[in-house]
Order: structure tokens, then sequence, then C-alpha cells
């Protein structure tokens, strides 16, 4: 199966760059003097090719590079656009489990490539466990539950290995996945992994 996605969202910013004094009393060229609320839009695009034993994709979100503030008195800020590889493999072990391993690229311009690898291992596609690894930046674990057909609840907790652990004991994270049945019955979710 192949799926291929075009969004456009609208992004809400707010800002209020005066309430940042610094030492020497100068205003700082990173940040804009005037404050405000912004609408913009961004639009993002990926296509992937789905099998009941392997994934793989490609996206690209913030194609159009969305400026966040200009101003005369800093620089400009736009959000940079992302390429994002995506790949999973389903092995069954017997009939009650399955270990998929799944890796993600992450390019910027600007910023070296890095990785994130996740290694899931599920129980009669009802229980989830698994670990993972950002690259330079955090590990950790999940685990998922699905209630019933249409609705999953997981938990993940991300410890910082970077210069953050200074700064924070790791992160707690609490999804509630919902799917909505979708009644033309040749559309299907790719999100089986």
């Amino acid at each position: 199966m192949v799926s291929c996605v075009s969004v456009s969202d609208p992004t809400f910013l707010e800002n209020d760059f005066t309430i940042i004094s610094l030492p020497d009393a100068r205003p700082d060229r990173a940040f804009p003097l005037n404050e405000g609320t912004y609408i913009r839009f961004s639009t993002g695009a990926g296509i992937s090719y789905t099998s009941p034993q392997f994934t793989i994709g490609l996206s690209v979100p913030q194609i159009n590079q969305t400026k966040i503030y200009e101003s005369a008195e800093a620089d400009h800020a736009h959000f940079e656009r992302h390429y994002l590889l995506f790949s999973s493999v389903n092995f069954r072990l017997n009939y009650k489990w399955k270990l998929i391993p799944t890796v993600l690229v992450r390019y910027t311009s600007g910023v070296p490539a890095s990785f994130d690898i996740t290694s899931r291992l599920v129980y009669r596609d009802i229980v989830q466990f698994g670990i993972f690894y950002r690259q330079h930046e955090s590990f950790g674990g999940l685990l998922s539950f699905k209630v019933n057909k249409y609705l999953q609840l997981a938990y993940s907790y991300d410890y910082p290995t970077s210069s953050r652990s200074a700064l924070t004991n790791g992160t707690h994270e609490l999804t509630l996945f919902n799917n909505i049945k979708i009644y033309n019955k040749r559309i299907r979710s790719p999100r089986h992994f």
C-alpha cells in the first residue's frame, strides 16, 4: 500500500520579548522588539509504502518554511525544512509475539543528521513494550495497551543524555489514540506498525 499526505495547518504564535532583561540593557538582536500574536500556515507532504511486514517512508514538514517574525531590529526567524526518512520491519516471533524495530533519520539544513532507534515487543496486538534511543539526546521506554479496536492508551518516559540532563529528570508522556471508523472500505490506515 502506498500513501501520500499533504497537510496545511495553522500555527499560532504569541511573543512578548519585552519581559527579557539583559545585564547590559542592550536589546538582543535574536529577539524582535515588537510583540504580538501571529497565525502562520505551513504545508508538509509525505509518502510511504506499507506491507504487512515492512514500512518505509519520507516526509517533509514545513515545505514552505513559514516565517515566524521579521523586523528591522532583529534577524527574521522561520521554521526550517526537515527531511524525515523512516522504516520499520515486523518480525513475527510466534503466533502471540511480534518484534518491531524502527529507525527514523532526520536532516535539517545547517544541523548534522540524527537518528532515532526504537524496538517494540508486541503481545497479541494488544500490549506493547518498547525501548528507544535518540542520538545524542535521550533514551527511554514505552508501554501501550489497546483497550478496543478504536481506543489505545500509551505511556512513555524520556530520559535526557545531553546537557539538558542537568535541567530535567526526564519527561513523562500519556497518549490516548482514538481511531475513528471510516465507512469507505478502500481506505486503510498504515499505522498498524
